[in-house]
């Protein structure tokens, strides 16, 4: 009877418990498992100013017959940082500047792969934004885009599409600080390496040296 009371305990406990484990692990975990990211990034440099209004004064300089007494160039990267590749992608570049005479002079594509990266395509663009559509963007293909302005403003970048996950990249800075503490860490090794050598060294002329005297004594 005692057997038959803990049979009917595990088929009434275990039992759904395990199958409970099981659709829970098919429905939650292996499809996380197998799923792949949908994932756009980009990051954006603060732009370099190529004409300095004050040193520019009263010359009359224009670009493209518009006449400019700043210019500025603003660099972005998108690449596609999932695992599947990203058809038919828009992207766009967004000025937010109130200066009505804003002017995008240039756009010029560093593309990577240099070769067969997919055609990109503009489209409604505006006076203070730049839309591009990117044909095919496989993992890792990655666009530097630079634009010439007249004008400093503040860009943002925007992109939509079913499942993708846009994210901003903070742009790396070289940091001479961290460089000099590992490259003081490392000479600070190898001089106490040296120091060791040196003593380990004197300490074994010293014991010759006395061992020589104690002989000479006997």
């Amino acid at each position: 009877m005692a057997e038959k009371k803990q049979s009917w305990l595990r088929d009434l406990l275990l039992i759904p418990i395990f199958v409970g484990i099981i659709v829970a692990l098919v429905t939650f975990v292996i499809p996380r498992l197998f799923d792949k990211d949908k994932e756009l990034s980009y990051s954006i440099n603060l732009p370099n100013e190529y004409l300095d209004q004050d040193a520019v004064g009263s010359l009359k300089i224009e670009v493209n017959g518009v006449p400019t007494s700043a210019l500025y160039d603003y660099k972005v990267s998108v690449w596609n940082s999932g695992d599947i590749p990203l058809k038919k992608i828009p992207i766009r570049f967004v000025f937010n500047t109130n200066e009505k005479d804003f002017q995008i002079f240039n756009v010029i594509h560093k593309t990577d792969p240099s070769y067969e990266f997919g055609k990109i395509t503009e489209e409604n663009t505006d006076t203070k934004s730049k839309r591009f559509v990117y044909e095919l963007l496989n993992p890792g293909d990655k666009d530097e885009i630079t634009f010439l302005c007249n004008k400093w403003s503040i860009m943002t970048v925007h992109s939509k599409s079913e499942g993708l996950k846009v994210n901003w990249v903070k742009p790396k800075k070289n940091n001479w600080f961290e460089y000099a503490s590992v490259l003081l860490a490392v000479i600070a090794s190898f001089l106490s390496l040296f120091i060791k050598l040196v003593a380990e060294r004197e300490q074994k002329i010293f014991v010759w040296l006395k061992q020589l005297f104690a002989s000479k004594k006997e």
